[in-house]
């Protein structure tokens, strides 16, 4: 029986580590939900991304709205079904 591919969401992730955190997880076979708040970023991480052998989904998000929350869990199991792994990665000031 083949098993089901992992899932994680990971936020902060168009640059820095959280982007490499991205890349390396696709690289082993774990599917993604990039979250950024920048747009050319998640599309330069398509891009990356291309030929890693996992899937990458690009969620636009600003973190520091609370309502974005529901709205990212509901987009990515809307797609795979399931979340196996979560990093929070994104630096936010709340002021």
């Amino acid at each position: 029986m083949k098993a089901e591919r992992q899932v994680a969401i990971v936020t902060g992730g168009a640059s820095g580590i959280g982007r490499a955190m991205k890349l390396g997880l696709l690289q082993g076979g774990i599917d993604v939900g990039a979250v950024g708040r920048e747009a050319p970023w998640l599309d330069e991480l398509k891009g990356a991304a291309a030929g890693k052998g996992a899937a990458l989904q690009t969620i636009r998000a600003d973190l520091s709205d609370p309502a974005s929350f529901d709205a990212i869990v509901s987009i990515v199991l809307g797609a795979s079904g399931r979340i196996d792994i979560l990093v929070n990665n994104a630096g936010i000031d709340p002021r």
